[in-house]
This record gives structure tokens, sequence and C-alpha cells, in this order.
């Protein structure tokens, strides 16, 4: 059992940072109209997936870094599917909004984690 609850963990530890690295290529990649969703989606988020993961920060009690990268995810699925509802703006602002908006949240998070320290201290 010991050994399911770390691998739990741990899994719940590298999504924020392997999804919102996901987001980051893809968006660089759509920036020069190469399309490469299909490979990336599998890493992809949603907004109930946002939800429970930082839910699942708080009972696990993750640093402030992890939980800036679960709300970049939830704000990036938030604004995808507002636009993908109202056609708010166009592709390609809508791409450098989202990687505006995933950059400054990965430069914040990297930020707290410098001056915060590690996942392996207990006090973040």
């Amino acid at each position: 059992m010991d050994n399911k609850f770390k691998f739990c963990i741990n899994l719940v530890r590298c999504i924020p940072i392997l999804s919102t690295f996901c987001i980051i290529i893809s968006l660089i990649f759509a920036l020069f109209e190469i399309n490469i969703v299909k490979i990336f989606y599998p890493f992809s988020s949603s907004i109930i997936t946002g939800i429970l993961l930082y839910s699942l920060s708080k009972i696990f009690k993750f640093c402030l870094w992890h939980r800036v990268l679960i709300i970049n995810l939830l704000l990036v699925a938030s604004f995808t599917w507002i636009n993908t509802l109202f056609k708010l703006t166009s592709n390609l602002m809508t791409i450098r909004m989202m990687l505006l908006i995933t950059s400054l949240s990965s430069i914040l998070a990297l930020i707290i984690f410098i001056k915060n320290g590690s996942i392996r201290k207990t006090s973040c």
C-alpha cells in the first residue's frame, strides 16, 4: 500500500509540470502554424482535472509553486472553453494570450521554487 500511495503522490506532482511543458511546446508550434495537437492531446487538461489536481495538492500539502502550475492549467482550460463557446478572439490572438499566461505562470512558479526550495523539503 505504501508504494501505491507514493506512486499516486508522485503522479499528481508530475502531471501539472508535464502538462505545462506540453502546453508551452504546442503553443510555440501553433504560432508557426504547425499543428501538433494530436501528439500532445493525452497531456492536455480540462477544468475538472484542474479542480481535482488542486484539491489533491491541498490534501497532500504541495508547495505553492506547484499550485501556481495547477492554476495555470485551470486558466488555460477555462480560456479555451470560453473562447470555443463565444469566439472572443482570433486563433492567433488566443494562442498569444495562452502563451503569455502560461509563460508568466511558469516564470512565477520558477521564482517561487528558487525562493522556497524543492519538493523534497517539507516546509514549502
